[in-house]
């Protein structure tokens, strides 16, 4: 900035040096003549900035505001995506956890619930469980647990 107004500034007195040095009979033609290029000179520097901008705003119309949505939409439906993952994985290992109880009397404070979860086909699919159970729920049958798991949705089942 400092550069940009310290050429704006040399331009103008540079244009009123100038202006000065043409002499009283070389008419007042020259002088306006000499005065109309110096004032566009100082124009042009004022106006610099201007045309970055301007580059700017071309490349944008040439198709860069779109490429930039879609980059922005891609971005977000991935975003979004990721989050209804999360929070359909959240639920489905409450959701065990609740049917552990209810099935086996497993309390919710001796019973963690893993699950992997992917999306296919616009849907949300369970891959892996896995159960870790504490306290006096170590003693349940895991086999009974891992088959129940497993037949309630169709994927591998691990209790540790």
């Amino acid at each position: 900035m400092r550069e940009y107004l310290m050429s704006v500034i040399g331009a103008a007195l540079l244009v009123g040096v100038v202006g000065m040095i043409i002499p009283a009979g070389a008419g007042e033609g020259l002088k306006r003549h000499v005065g109309l290029v110096g004032s566009l000179c100082v124009l042009c520097i004022l106006i610099s900035p201007a045309t970055k901008v301007l580059g700017t705003l071309s490349e944008f119309s040439e198709g860069g505001w779109s490429g930039w949505f879609e980059e922005s939409g891609e971005e977000y439906s991935r975003k979004y995506s990721d989050f209804l993952l999360s929070v359909g994985k959240e639920n489905i290992e409450r959701g065990i956890v609740a049917l552990l109880g209810e099935k086996f009397g497993i309390p919710e404070s001796e019973c963690s619930v893993t699950a992997e979860v992917r999306e296919r086909d616009g849907e949300l699919e369970v891959v892996r469980v896995t159960v870790v159970l504490t306290g006096k729920s170590v003693l349940r049958d895991p086999y009974a647990i891992e088959a129940y798991i497993s037949g309630l949705l169709g994927c591998e089942c691990i209790v540790k």
